[in-house]
This record gives C-alpha cells, sequence and structure tokens, in this order.
C-alpha cells in the first residue's frame, strides 16, 4: 500500500470539510459559529499522528481556510474586531502545543528505542556466557557423581575382595573392573 504525504492528506482533509459544510451547513461559511469548531479535528488529528512540522502544516491550513472562507461568505465588518481572529490564533497556539507535547514523546521513544537495542546488543553475550557455565555445572555435577560412584565401586569392590574363595575372588575382580571401566556385558 502506498503511503501518502502528510501534506497531501492535510489538503484532502480540509478540502473534505470544506465541501461538508458547503453541502451540509450552508448557512453557516467556514463553521462560522459552530462548536466545538470541526477544524480542531485536523488540527488534533495531524498534530498527534505527525508531530509538530505537519501540525504546523494543519494548523495554518485550518486558519487560512477559516479566514478565507470568512473573507469571502461573511460580513467583512467582522474583521476590524479584533475577537473575530481569537479562533484562528487559538488554531496555531493550540496546534503548537499538541506538537511540541508529540515531539517530545517521539523523542523519548527514540531513546527508549535505542536503550533497548543496547540492552539487546549486550544480552546476547549474557545468554551465550549463561549456556557455557551450565555447560561446565553440569559437567562438574557429572563428575561429582562419577567419583562419588568410584569410591563406591572402590568400597564394594574391597569388600568383595575380602573373599577367600578363588571362584568369588576372580567374579568380585572381574565386577570391580567392569563397574570401573563401566563396561557391559555383551
Amino acid at each position: 500500500m502506498k503511503k501518502f504525504s502528510p501534506f497531501l492528506e492535510i489538503l484532502v482533509f480540509y478540502s473534505l470539510l470544506a465541501v461538508v459544510n458547503w453541502k451540509f451547513v450552508p448557512e453557516a461559511p467556514a463553521f462560522f459559529e459552530i462548536e466545538p469548531h470541526p477544524y480542531w479535528l485536523g488540527i488534533l488529528l495531524f498534530g498527534f499522528r505527525y508531530g509538530i512540522g505537519c501540525g504546523l502544516a494543519a494548523r495554518l491550513t485550518a486558519a487560512a481556510l477559516y479566514l478565507g472562507l470568512s473573507w469571502v461568505f461573511i460580513e467583512k465588518y467582522l474583521f476590524f474586531d479584533a475577537s473575530f481572529y481569537a479562533l484562528p490564533t487559538w488554531f496555531i497556539m493550540g496546534g503548537t502545543v499538541i506538537g511540541l507535547g508529540v515531539q517530545r514523546y517521539q523523542q523519548k521513544i527514540g531513546a527508549l528505542q535505542k536503550e533497548k537495542a543496547t540492552a539487546l546488543q549486550n544480552e546476547q553475550p549474557l545468554r551465550d556466557e549463561i549456556k557455557t557455565l551450565r555447560e561446565i555445572n553440569a559437567g562438574l555435577e557429572k563428575k561429582i557423581v562419577s567419583q562419588m560412584a568410584s569410591v563406591m565401586t572402590l568400597y564394594e569392590g574391597s569388600r568383595k575382595l575380602e573373599n577367600t574363595h578363588i571362584d568369588e575372588l576372580y567374579l568380585a575382580i572381574l565386577d570391580f573392573i567392569s563397574a570401573t571401566l563401566e563396561a557391559e556385558e555383551t
């Protein structure tokens, strides 16, 4: 799927809002005196999605569209009243605050992603070391167990060698050597 430019998205969004305004609310050009003003939607969407750069474009587009449509369709005397410019000013200021917050959030996410990458790089050698230590530990346990078995085998073998009958002595020697060499009968 092809990703569109956020600036193209802004133009399309506000064009659609202008069409909706013209088609469904023609008595309020530029959504004049409609609260909350629909242009805030674009400011919020683009500010939160793309950050301060595209948010600035959305804020300026909303303010320009509001002022432009107002100039064309609303009484001109409103332009001489300072309070008329409050809404476009709020568009720009409010969107700036949102954009700065999003930019700070994105920087924090970037820093955390770098920390995560560093931690993952440091993790693999530690995992390899743990694996090596487990193998060494298993080998040591095997040696300790086999030495204990050897001590027991020597003790049992020496007890059997105390026997004075030659047939039993041969069998005891054979058992002792088989147990010591871990040989099996074939």
